[in-house]
């Protein structure tokens, strides 16, 4: 077994590579929005529409929240199919990222007016 020489000259950070800095950084913002969302996503479901929530009954709201939770821990399975065979790893994260904001924007601009009136 031979050992690589240190490279001074190489891209890393810390000795790491500079990649796992990206990779690092979209985990921290995806694990933040995440748990910001599971945070307030009952809450402004179950929230008066005068108060500006949707004003979903208790049991409709668990019942979003439970497809939300399911998808979040099921989807990564075809998507990493799809980055491991299709897209590559950068691309793979980068879209990753889009989704999470395309989700995030559509949540804000529809809010209960427009995404969950016209689904459900």
């Amino acid at each position: 077994m031979s050992v690589v020489p240190f490279d001074p000259f190489s891209r890393t950070l810390f000795g790491q590579p500079r990649a796992l800095i990206t990779l690092c950084l979209t985990e921290m913002w995806e694990r933040f929005s995440y748990y910001g969302m599971r945070a307030l996503l009952v809450l402004f479901m179950i929230a008066p529409t005068a108060d500006g929530g949707m004003g979903l009954s208790a049991v409709e709201a668990a019942g979003i929240y439970a497809v939300y939770v399911s998808l979040v821990y099921l989807t990564p399975l075809p998507g990493g199919w799809i980055g491991d065979r299709v897209l590559g790893p950068r691309r793979t994260v980068f879209v990753g990222g889009a989704v999470i904001a395309a989700g995030h924007i559509v949540l804000a601009i529809m809010g209960g007016s427009g995404l969950f009136s016209r689904c459900f």
